[in-house]
């Protein structure tokens, strides 16, 4: 077996049953030969939880390189460990070919995940041992009182077996101080919290996105919810604040087309209408602007992922390397936009339409909190929107869709009369219906019709039907 060539280096200080060095390197060899597995077990699996330090090391090391978008292989890791005194001893290039080579093998019988659930519980076992070690020698002091052994006992034996990931349970007094910290905070920030889009009605409505929020941005077809969501995107990414957006309706290059004709909608001048980009009609001066723009826009942390009908588990995994991804340039990943979130599948077959969606609305709210980001999740409304009078949308209209309205942290609908005024008018009433289509020209309302923590409201913003760009509605006016 291959970890025989290096038992006499290896000397493990636990029982082999929790020490599975095979399973380690078997690890390693499946990572190094293909970095596509590091999605699968880098949320589950830390370096820490290598029996063998340099193995550990190695991990993190290949974690890091793949998540920073390079190939892990025994070439880019081996400058990396050359002054390592572990990797030295075990003569680590000899080991790095022997993991692409003989232990490629091994690697093709494991499974990622449960590979990696085997290495982290094994070392949460070794970190009972140590606890229990510690514990036995601390019970011979006399001093100290056996309330105070069952307490320390209690919380060693906890901290040895749980998941090492930040404690969400906060004392009253915790609470309040978090609390106060956040209202001075919205204080210096003049009311607003969280990441911001630069849209100032919007912002202020809601207040800026804050982790594990979930907001639920709802309209029928028309109303502006790509345009609005690729405002947002690129406000938040010109702010360095990093975006996923998960494109399940269009692709990367039809949403990047959106994007450019809104960048290119920004200083007076040249813009350039959206019919023009999507038929190719632009001129010379035109073309050599959309290259400026991309190149000031290259390093913005804004990433697009265009897989139709995920589900929240693969989202979720796509969001995690995102999230690494971005942190590996010194990025922070801060919102997760979903476009839209009806054609998201669920992974329980045999649910109806209402069950279905209750389900991915709740993957999301759970995402939203786990990952600490913000998920702005665009929604279909129903046709019953178009039944009535007054056609702007309630909450009423979201709840034949499942449980979103109660997962939600905000719901924010879109409504622009100026869709509804496009026809023509009834017999008689051509002078009224021109009034109320000038007046309704170039304007789309936000209503935040939910917001659980603070009021709700509306406010109105332009929509530059022609560029697919939507501003604050004094832009282009001071």
């Amino acid at each position: 077996m291959l970890m025989r060539r290096y038992e006499t280096v290896v000397a493990p200080a636990y029982p082999e049953s929790v020490t599975p060095l095979e399973g380690e390197i078997a690890m390693l060899a499946m990572l190094l030969n293909d970095n596509r597995r590091v999605d699968t077990v880098a949320d589950l699996l830390r370096g820490e939880d290598f029996a063998e330090p340099l193995f550990g090391r190695l991990y993190d090391r290949i974690v890091q390189i793949v998540s920073a978008g390079q190939q892990a292989n025994p070439i880019t890791l081996h400058p990396l460990f050359a002054a390592d005194p572990g990797y030295i001893e075990m003569n680590g290039m000899a080991f790095l070919a022997d993991l692409t080579g003989g232990a490629a093998n091994m690697a093709l019988l494991i499974r990622a995940r449960d590979q990696a659930e085997t290495i982290a519980e094994c070392a949460a076992r070794r970190r009972l041992i140590d606890a229990s070690n510690s514990l036995l020698e601390r019970t011979a002091d006399r001093e100290l009182t056996l309330a105070t052994l069952v307490d320390e006992a209690d919380a060693a034996l906890v901290a040895a077996i749980e998941r090492r990931e930040p404690s969400r349970q906060a004392t009253l007094d915790q609470g309040i101080g978090m609390a106060l910290d956040r209202i001075k905070l919205i204080k210096e920030n003049d009311g607003k919290i969280g990441a911001s889009t630069g849209l100032l009605e919007l912002d202020q409505l809601v207040g800026g996105f804050e982790p594990g929020q979930l907001i639920i941005v709802g309209g029928r077809p028309g109303m502006g919810k790509t345009a609005v969501a690729c405002a947002v995107a690129l406000g938040l990414a010109r702010n360095g604040h990093g975006v996923h957006f998960a494109s399940m309706e269009m692709s990367s290059s039809e949403l990047a087309t959106r994007m450019m004709a809104d960048l290119a909608c920004r200083a007076l001048g040249d813009w350039i209408p959206f019919d023009a980009l999507i038929e190719g009609r632009t001129t010379l001066n035109q073309d050599e602007r959309l290259s400026r723009l991309r190149a000031a826009s290259r390093e913005w942390p804004l990433e697009i992922d265009d897989r139709s009908a995920m589900s929240v588990a693969r989202l979720s995994l796509a969001v995690r390397r995102t999230k690494r991804r971005m942190a590996a340039k010194g990025q922070t990943l801060k919102v997760v936009i979903i476009d839209y979130l009806q054609l998201m599948t669920s992974e329980q077959k045999g649910q109806s339409a209402y069950e279905t969606v209750s389900a991915i609305s709740k993957g999301l709210k759970i995402l939203a909190k786990d990952l600490e980001v913000t998920v702005i999740a665009l929604a279909q409304l129903s046709r019953a929107v178009e039944q009535r009078d007054d056609k702007r949308p309630q909450l009423a209209d979201l709840r034949d869709s499942g449980q979103i309205e109660q997962d939600a942290d905000a719901v924010l609908f879109l409504f622009r009369e100026e869709y509804y005024l496009s026809g023509k008018a009834k017999a008689g009433n051509e002078e009224a219906h021109e009034r109320a289509r000038a007046s309704a020209a170039g304007k789309l309302e936000l209503i935040l019709a939910k917001r659980r923590n603070g009021r709700t409201g509306r406010a109105t913003v332009q929509y530059l039907t022609p560029y697919q760009a939507v501003r604050s509605l004094d832009w282009g006016r001071i």
